[in-house]
């Protein structure tokens, strides 16, 4: 699997700057830094296939601070479009961050041609 990493920097109104972005390890993983507010519950994170469109958000409980692109419900190749908003404990939620788009490309290569053995 393929991914292309886009990292944004963001700023959320009720929460110090974020990074959120999409890194390979094994397979896809979306990740975020911690909001460090001490009546932070979780994370909703936001997934779409078109720009400023997205599903209904994932609910993720603090302290996580990472998801697989499979548990995010990414699992077929693509571009996708993600935003996360972080809510406190009697369910405020802060303004979403900047969208990060990427692509999930799990495609075989294309098998190479004219192969030749010489020798010299």
């Amino acid at each position: 699997m393929k991914v292309l990493i886009y990292t944004l920097v963001l700023l959320l109104i009720t929460s110090p700057l974020w990074a959120v972005g999409v890194t390979v390890g094994k397979g896809c993983i979306i990740s975020w830094d911690a909001n460090t507010e001490a009546d932070l519950a979780g994370y909703k994170l936001f997934v779409g296939k078109t720009p400023g469109s997205y599903g209904p958000a994932q609910t993720i409980a603090a302290p996580a601070q990472s998801i697989t692109c499979a548990g995010a419900g990414i699992t077929a190749d693509g571009q996708y479009y993600i935003t996360l908003a972080a809510y406190d404990k009697i369910n405020n939620e802060s303004a979403k961050a900047a969208e990060v788009p990427f692509t999930v490309d799990g495609a075989t290569p294309v098998v190479p041609v004219g192969l030749k053995v010489s020798s010299s």
